[in-house]
């Protein structure tokens, strides 16, 4: 990886560590509701999802399954094992937004659109976690936030 993607990288690390993390848990449901728009509504507008059987099935999956389950495995799991091998936490990222993404593989625009929230999510992991505030909590906090509100606008637009 060239050393200015690097130096670039560890100095927005550092930009965003100084922002509260309110600011960025609201920042990354925003960023991923305008990528979703993006990707949902603009460029991939028949995507399909996972299809749930009831609401309850989906509200219980979408904000305690998923949310858990992924922020465990992928960001925490996946960046803290790497770095036992790989001390270059852009390549740790990119990573687990790969395996974000592969998990997402309803489609092709939702494996792209699940790369790019990857991103998002092992970022505001990074970020937290140089503030030293317990990021997999954040994170799951953030993860479901999204997934509440994508849930709801995709119940109440359809």
């Amino acid at each position: 990886m060239p050393i200015f993607m690097t130096l670039y990288f560890l100095n927005f690390l550092n930009f965003f560590s100084k922002i509260s993390i309110l600011r960025i848990v609201i920042f990354c449901v925003i960023l991923n509701l305008a990528v979703t728009w993006l990707f949902f509504f603009i460029l991939f507008p028949d995507t399909q999802g996972f299809k749930f059987s009831s609401i309850s099935e989906e509200l219980f999956s979408v904000l305690i399954i998923s949310p858990v389950i992924e922020t465990y495995f992928i960001q925490h799991l996946t960046i803290t094992l790497l770095r036992k091998y790989v001390k270059n936490d852009l390549i740790n990222l990119i990573v687990s937004a790969i395996l974000f993404a592969l998990i997402h593989n309803y489609s092709v625009g939702y494996m792209i659109k699940g790369f790019i929230a990857g991103l998002i999510y092992a970022t505001e992991y990074l970020i937290i976690e140089k503030k030293n505030k317990h990021p997999i909590y954040w994170v799951i906090a953030t993860h479901a936030l999204f997934n509440l509100i994508a849930s709801g606008l995709d119940f109440f637009l359809s």
